[in-house]
Parts: C-alpha cells; structure tokens; sequence
C-alpha cells in the first residue's frame, strides 16, 4: 500500500536502475502525480465509503454513532481522510476514531465503548503486546469478542467469524490488475 510506495519512490531506484515497479491498493490518489515521474504504476484502491455510510444509516438507529477501527499506519491516515469528507455529507453520524498499532491499547479502549456499529478499514498492522504481528483472522477475532458492535467491513479479506459484512474492495481483484498491468509493460 502507501509504504511500500514510498519505499520504492525512495529506494528501489537506488537499488534498481530503471526497473519498472507495480504496486496494487494504494489508497492515496495524490501519489499519481509522483508515480508518473518514476517508473512506477499500479492499481489504487477505491474503498466504497459512500456506499457503507448509505448501509449504516439503513440499518442503524436514529442519532447512532459508529467507532472507525484502524491500525494507525498511513494507509489508514488515507482511509480516514476519505470517511472524514464523506461524513461532511452526514452530519448526522457521529463517528468515533480508535486507532492503534497495539492490539491491547485498542482492545482496552474498544471495550469502554457501547456504541452498535462499527467500521474496519485497515487492521493489518497490528501487533501484539510483544511487538509482532498478528494474522488478519486473530485481529478480527479479538475485536469481534471484545465488542456487541455490529462489524462492517470494506475488506472482503476481513470477512470473518463475527463480521456483518459491507461493500468491499477485494484484494484478488486488485492484484490481478496490477499483473495485467505488469504482463502488457513486460510484452
């Protein structure tokens, strides 16, 4: 995602002179004007936020607020600035930022919360209490056991045990273009 742009922005050319790069679900769209000075292409990530503000306020109560659960890295910064202009259209929802890398700090701060409803962007950079990372399936686990909050997802890979669902991108989908894109520069 964004790291691993920045990093091949900064390094890969260094490493490897004029050597194409293909990244896939890049959530910064500002990155387009970079990537066109560099050898570098790929696929952006369109998460469909419109599209699960439109869910959540079919199922939800009136005047209910949602927590937004992240893992605090850059591509959540991304995912957040895009729910943030899209609630500008909502003012209705309150919606309440948890954001951690730690798994405990944002489990301890996830269970204080009462709200139903809440939405995952990106969790994969969470780690636990001894700094390592955790699989997608052990975070998503462990929310969905620390908390009654109907879970929406905009990742079709988080659609685990205790996950409602949601309008998602598909990761499959996004790293098959990417080849295609990588397959028509290589013929």
């Amino acid at each position: 995602d964004e790291n691993g742009f920045q990093f091949a922005k900064r390094s890969l050319q260094k490493l490897f002179p004029g050597v194409a790069v293909f990244f896939s679900g890049v959530n910064d769209y500002g990155v387009a004007d970079e990537a066109i000075r560099h050898p570098i292409r790929g696929v952006f990530e369109k998460k469909q936020i419109s599209e699960n503000i439109e869910l959540f306020n079919e199922i939800k109560s009136k005047g209910a607020s949602i927590i937004i659960v992240g893992d605090a890295s850059v591509t959540y910064e991304a995912i957040k600035s895009e729910i943030n202009d899209q609630l500008l259209l909502h003012p209705e929802i309150t919606a309440i930022y948890i954001e951690s890398n730690k798994i405990n700090q944002l489990l301890g701060t996830l269970k204080e919360r009462d709200e139903k409803y809440l939405f995952l962007t990106t969790v994969g950079g969470i780690k636990d209490p001894t700094g390592r990372p955790l699989t997608l399936q052990q975070i998503i686990t462990a929310i969905a056991t620390a908390t009654d909050a109907a879970i929406i997802s905009m990742e079709d890979a988080y659609l685990f045990d205790g996950v409602l669902g949601g309008y998602v991108t598909s990761g499959v989908a996004q790293g098959q273009a990417a080849a295609r894109l990588a397959k028509r520069f290589i013929k």
